[in-house]
């Protein structure tokens, strides 16, 4: 099993150097958006690639936590329709 770290700074110091085009929100909600990019193309990578892993978001904000745990509600949630379905084709055999 690998690890992959994914590491984020605190939203408010984060984009600091576009701070001149975005405004503090702006910048906050473009790091969640990449965040949840990173995440998602790791996911699919290790996935497709049947790779046992594990993936940390690794940051000192809160507000990051709601990022994963929405992910993992999505996966478990994916995981019970797909055992449903699979159920539902063994039954009409």
């Amino acid at each position: 099993m690998i690890g992959i770290v994914v590491p984020v700074k605190r939203l408010q110091q984060a984009k600091s150097r576009l701070s001149g085009f975005l405004e503090p929100a702006a910048r906050q909600q473009l790091v969640i958006t990449l965040v949840r990019h990173v995440i998602n193309t790791v996911y699919r990578s290790i996935v497709s690639q049947s790779i046992p892993a594990r993936i940390w978001l690794v940051s000192p904000d809160p507000t990051l936590r709601d990022v994963t745990d929405n992910k993992q509600k999505n996966k478990k949630e994916s995981q019970i329709k797909k055992k449903k379905e699979e159920g539902k084709l063994k039954r009409e055999k």
